[in-house]
């Protein structure tokens, strides 16, 4: 079977730091009424496109990287690995969360605010932050920890976990270490807080699931192998994308409001990793595999359309729709090149973000200033 399992991370638990530093974090942090800061944007006058990432440096570590409308800026460059996972903008605010590791090695969960780095906790265990939700005045950052043995009666686990302007809140129950967390994303709605994660049940057995306001719903029977990758909500209703394990497939699929709604006919390997939602329209985003071969495609309501070509893997990261447009962000491996690109696609065009003399490839996408109807 084809699987793929994004790059393994590490992680950490502990509590919250200075009030300077909160300061810091989130003091100026207006909302711009013209932009919604976790979607799609209103219309205005300029389009800016922000891409998160990774991208190899000449020492052979991954540098943190935030791209704006394709100018590179390292967040991170060190040694050891670096990775920034999610972006948002309000107002004249960029906020990315992602990790970096300190001097012991240890990989630190952080925030950039406008590129100042910005440790979300001490650095004595691992800890990563993987999403970003931005509501009025209040941060949102979705992560996890790693709980090692002595902690953790003997087994390494991980915990869920979230920062509500700084202050750390863990969800309920750890699990086993999966190959990576999947999930840890993040959307808010008022009082509601939402978060996605999987877990291992006693059975050995990956099941989906969520959490509102620390409360667990399943989303999987733990029957077969299923986990999340992203969340969003439109109006009343929650979107979540996933994968099921089913037989020597991966299918691809996602929940709406608990109930599932599976992509495919099951004669390829598929997985999604994105899902995005506007009015009625539906985009998930992900690959598909023959073979050897992972090619970048999305659904838009459940109609596939591929965005990688045959020359090399390609997948999408994150999707997006932003008014007039649809874009995905992820990564293309092409041929004779020492590394990947890391891509984003707007309406099925590629915007190549690197050159591919070394890896790269892109996490998050968030855009500012579209306008009108998808």
């Amino acid at each position: 079977m084809n699987k793929i399992y994004l790059p393994l991370l590490s992680f950490i638990t502990m509590k919250p730091y200075i009030a300077v530093l909160l300061c810091l974090i989130f003091c100026q942090c207006h909302r711009d009424e013209s932009v919604n800061p976790n979607g799609a944007a209103s219309p205005s006058k300029t389009t800016d496109v922000y891409v998160t990432g990774e991208e190899m440096g000449p020492a052979g570590f991954y540098k943190a990287m935030l791209w704006k409308n394709g100018v590179p800026t390292a967040l991170y460059d060190g040694i050891n690995n670096g990775r920034a996972c999610d972006v948002k903008v309000t107002g004249n605010n960029v906020f990315v969360v992602g990790y970096q590791p300190n001097s012991n090695a240890v990989n630190v969960a952080m925030l950039w605010k406008n590129s100042t780095p910005i440790p979300l906790r001490d650095g004595t265990i691992n800890m990563i932050a993987k999403s970003v939700f931005i509501l009025g005045d209040d941060v949102y950052i979705g992560g996890y920890s790693v709980l090692f043995p002595a902690e953790a009666g003997g087994v390494i686990k991980a915990q869920l976990q979230y920062w509500k302007n700084g202050i750390l809140i863990p969800m309920s129950g750890t699990f086993p270490l999966p190959p990576d967390i999947y999930g840890c994303q993040i959307v808010v709605a008022g009082s509601d807080v939402y978060m996605n994660g999987s877990y291992r049940n006693e059975n050995n057995i990956l099941v989906a699931r969520y959490w509102k306001n620390g409360t667990e719903i399943n989303l999987s029977d733990g029957t077969a192998d299923e986990y999340v990758t992203d969340m969003t909500l439109s109006g009343n209703d929650i979107y979540i994308s996933g994968v099921r394990e089913s037989g020597d497939k991966l299918r691809a699929k996602y929940w709406k409001n608990g109930t599932a709604v599976t992509l495919g006919d099951g004669s390829l390997n598929e997985a999604v990793t994105s899902i995005a939602v506007s009015g009625s329209t539906i985009v998930v985003g992900g690959y598909s595999s023959t073979t050897n071969l992972m090619i970048a495609k999305y659904w838009k309501n459940g109609s596939p359309a591929v965005l990688g070509n045959q020359l090399g893997q390609s997948y999408v990261r994150r999707v997006l729709i932003d008014g007039t447009s649809l874009y995905a962000a992820g990564f293309q491996m092409l041929p004779d090149l020492q590394g990947g690109i890391a891509r984003y696609w707007k309406n099925n065009t590629p915007v190549d973000l690197t050159n591919g003399t070394r890896n790269a490839l892109a996490w998050g996408i968030f855009v500012t200033g579209d306008g009108g109807k998808l």
